[in-house]
């Protein structure tokens, strides 16, 4: 069964002049998430941080496995359609398990209010204070984003995300996703807030690079190792070009990863998707309460695409699949980008 939820979701206008430029938004979206909320599974969560929370000083399968029973060990109940967390041993659980409920949150929220596939998010790296994330707009501007959670005030919280826009020195806009994370009484609540900026574009090129890069990612998780390699080297190769489109259409060609592991594929009414299993992989545990296992599968015409490495095609790419359905006794919990979380 499907654990759904509805998040309740808000402006912060810091007036005279911090009102939220609501004008970036897909107004339909925006009205239907400020009156009925976002709905939301536990799933789409957990996917959305695994992808694009990094973590510190962690090999991918420590990431993911700590991801994982983070948020599992969190969750208290879905009442009548609320999120409620639960009271953690420690505060180090608490507050790593709602950084990673933000993270999860504000990915999910942004895909939907501008209208973007999840591959074009970005996590912003470095030291000193910066924003979390990056996205690019399907007319090439860049936004700036910052996913905070908070399980009682948020009021420093959204004076840090000011100060960091401050220093920061970009130019484009800058939006705060505050999730308000109370434990054993309250539900979930996401509050928006900060933008007043000029638009920054990024070209075309540009972009096609960073989407490789999210793909880099989601093929590691999806244990294709040899084709992650294959695109970073492949990006290495179009910094160099003068123009990527010389380099559209050159395969990939990581096929002989077949040689050291073995191929697992899911097939359903609505996609069909690989996942690549090595020796003495057992999938990642999802919770100590039960024995639930997940992998992570990438869809097969995505899969085409990086391997032919036809822009156009990456460029135009989104899984039309449900987010989150159950067929034959298997949960899938699938991304616009077309990487699959598969729960057994």
């Amino acid at each position: 069964m499907i654990r759904y939820f509805n998040i309740p979701v808000s402006i912060i206008d810091k007036r005279p002049n911090r009102y939220v430029d609501i004008s970036l938004f897909d107004p339909e979206v925006f009205i239907d998430l400020v009156t009925a909320g976002m709905r939301a599974s536990w799933a789409s969560i957990l996917r959305c941080a695994s992808i694009h929370y990094k973590g510190k000083n962690r090999t991918l399968e420590n990431r993911i496995a700590h991801v994982s029973l983070d948020l599992e060990n969190s969750l208290k109940s879905i009442e009548s359609g609320r999120l409620i967390l639960a009271k953690e041993n420690g505060t180090e659980h608490e507050g790593r398990s709602t950084e990673l409920i933000s993270v999860g949150l504000c990915i999910l929220l942004a895909s939907r209010l501008f209208g973007v596939n999840f591959n074009r998010f970005r996590p912003i790296l470095g030291t000193g204070k910066r924003m979390d994330f990056d996205l690019v707009q399907s007319n090439l501007s860049v936004v700036k984003i910052e996913a905070k959670g908070r399980q009682k005030n948020i009021a420093r919280a959204i004076h840090d995300i000011f100060k960091k826009k401050e220093v920061s020195g970009f130019v484009g806009p800058q939006y705060g996703f505050l999730s308000m994370l109370p434990r054993e009484s309250g539900e979930a609540h996401v509050y928006i807030t900060d933008p007043q900026a000029e638009s920054k574009d990024l070209s075309q090129s540009e972009l096609i690079m960073r989407i490789l890069r999210h793909y880099a990612d989601v093929a590691d998780l999806c244990g294709f190792w040899r084709m992650a390699l294959k695109i970073r080297e492949r990006i290495k190769a179009l910094l160099a070009e003068s123009d990527v489109y010389l380099l559209s259409g050159v395969p990939l060609e990581y096929s002989n990863v077949y040689k050291v592991g073995r191929m697992r594929t899911y097939v359903t009414s609505q996609l069909s998707a690989h996942t690549f299993v090595k020796p003495n992989d057992a999938g990642y545990t999802l919770s100590e309460k039960d024995d639930r296992i997940a992998r992570f599968a990438l869809e097969d015409k995505i899969a085409s695409i990086l391997d032919q490495q036809d822009y156009e095609e990456l460029l135009s790419y989104t899984l039309r699949a449900e987010e989150d359905f159950i067929e034959n006794g298997i949960q899938y919990s699938c991304g616009n980008d077309g990487c699959v979380m598969v729960i057994t």
